[in-house]
């Protein structure tokens, strides 16, 4: 009854995809892509923008509402983060009423800023302490 009157008889659904995989540097125990940790991970490099938009018209096309991409690694800088910047443009363009989300290591504010204007709402930052931080502290930033 409580969320039937809080949120009615829908339900939140996110997809993700894991845009680059393996040989991440940091020591989270529990995450199979570090690099610390001895396991079968496939790894592989940045994602082409025709993966992620194939993925996110998919979800789309299943009543999926929000769609993330997510990145082994500290960070995401260089030609990896102008390739998503460009993919999350493409998937706003393509799809403007699905919620893009993003979680790609410690992020500078400037590139947050970046990835918002392209269409992500939400970004995801998880450091060492495991800290994360929601689209709502990343707009109290602006």
């Amino acid at each position: 009854m409580i969320r039937r009157e809080l949120c009615g008889d829908r339900m939140d659904l996110c997809s993700i995809i894991n845009g680059r995989g393996g040989r991440c540097s940091e020591n989270c125990k529990f995450c199979v892509q570090s690099a610390h940790n001895h396991t079968n991970c496939e790894e592989y490099g940045f994602l082409d923008t025709e993966r992620f938009v194939e993925g996110c018209g998919h979800a789309a096309r299943q009543g999926v509402n929000r769609y993330s991409i997510v990145t082994a690694g500290r960070t995401l800088e260089g030609r990896d983060l102008e390739k998503e910047i460009a993919s999350y443009q493409t998937m706003h363009d393509a799809y403007p009423n699905m919620i893009l989300c993003a979680s790609h290591g410690l992020v500078k504010l400037g590139d947050l800023k970046r990835m918002h204007e392209a269409g992500s709402h939400v970004s995801y930052q998880c450091g060492n302490l495991g800290a994360v931080l929601s689209g709502n502290l990343y707009h109290a930033h602006l």
